[in-house]
């Protein structure tokens, strides 16, 4: 009689961990993009070639609808290319991603688990030059930021041709950092390998740039793929467009350290983010934006910043495409009266003045 009593307790104990067990599978299928982040996230975070999520019914007959959805989602966390199935296995669907990372991630990973056995012979490279560059680098998060944002504009050069004919790693931080040419995601991930390795949190945003964005002609029609950066400071992320501030002439901060408000007039993404991007810019301490309510007040900003020799000035407020000939009526005006070089770059509602002896 004890003999089976102590098997029919052992019996509903053993269906109770089953029943709380199925309950938990149930609870933990992914329904839509935003759980689909948050899990794959965890496997992303130590590069992980292969991982299956299971999903729910409903999701999964979306996934193959939103592909550029789901390639965006997990690009941001380093991907540069995947391959996923779908597969039913009894009553689940699990959705299995095999994945190629960047470089600059893979050296990440490799240096926070002190693992760099796992890399080859040109990430060990890539690892010991991105050493050497964020070894001088000192000071507050933001301004390591705006330090490793500089380094990559001046030492780096836009490179030419589609990425993914590519065979010269333009496309990535071994390109930037080792040969000193780069396409827009071989920007983005030389910035978050360098932030990583002093500590700063920062991710990949592709996306699209439209084409009234970085001064380029009117009109909301979105060109292709285009990548860029998120960065958390002060616990909030902020997105900063590092191949786009590479100017010929001088960096620019005209997309740099932005809240999604201002970054989505001129870029579009379809990407979910594991956390919320901040709405608002970052309260940059150099070379803050500045709001004008006028054009006369945005001369007044101008001849103010000229006369407390400022390198440059950053406005916002005012429509700088539609009065591209006011704002250059302007700056010609100053030059007539100083011995200045003065340029400038223009985004929809934003402008950098640039000031050179």
């Amino acid at each position: 009689m004890k003999k089976l009593t102590a098997f029919l307790t052992a019996l509903i104990l053993f269906l109770q961990m089953a029943g709380s067990a199925g309950a938990l599978a149930e609870s933990g299928r992914i329904r839509n993009f935003e759980e689909f982040e948050s899990q794959a996230k965890s496997y992303t975070d130590v590069c992980a070639e292969s991982f299956r999520l299971d999903v729910s019914y409903p999701f999964a007959m979306q996934i193959p609808k939103e592909q550029e959805r789901l390639r965006d989602t997990v690009r941001q966390n380093g991907i540069i290319r995947c391959s996923f199935e779908l597969c039913e296995t009894g009553p689940l669907i699990r959705l299995t991603l095999r994945a190629e990372y960047y470089p600059g991630k893979r050296c990440a990973y490799a240096f926070a688990s002190g693992d760099t056995n796992m890399l080859n012979g040109e990430e060990k490279e890539l690892l010991g030059r991105a050493l050497e560059i964020v070894s001088p680098m000192n000071g507050s998060d933001e301004e390591i930021v705006k330090q490793i944002h500089d380094y990559i504009c001046k030492n780096v050069s836009p490179c030419d041709g589609a990425s993914e004919t590519r065979t010269d790693g333009c496309n990535t931080a071994a390109g930037a950092l080792l040969s000193g040419m780069a396409q827009p995601d071989g920007y983005a991930d030389a910035f978050c390998l360098l932030c990583s390795l002093k500590g700063i949190e920062a991710m990949y945003v592709p996306g699209k740039i439209k084409a009234n964005g970085n001064g380029s002609a009117e009109g909301t029609e979105e060109f292709g793929e285009y990548f860029w950066n998120a960065v958390k400071l002060d616990g909030q992320w902020y997105m900063l467009d590092v191949a786009g501030a590479d100017g010929e002439r001088a960096v620019n901060y005209l997309f740099y350290l932005l809240g999604t408000d201002m970054m989505s007039a001129d870029f579009s993404w379809s990407a979910v983010f594991p956390e919320k991007m901040s709405r608002e810019a970052y309260a940059r301490t150099e070379n803050p934006f500045i709001p004008v309510n006028s054009w006369d007040e945005a001369g007044e900003k101008i001849m103010e910043a000229l006369r407390q020799g400022s390198g440059r000035l950053c406005l916002t407020g005012l429509d700088f495409q539609a009065g591209r000939e006011k704002l250059t009526s302007i700056v010609r005006k100053l030059v007539r009266m100083s011995d200045l070089d003065i340029g400038y770059f223009m985004a929809n509602d934003r402008c950098e003045i640039v000031f050179k002896p």
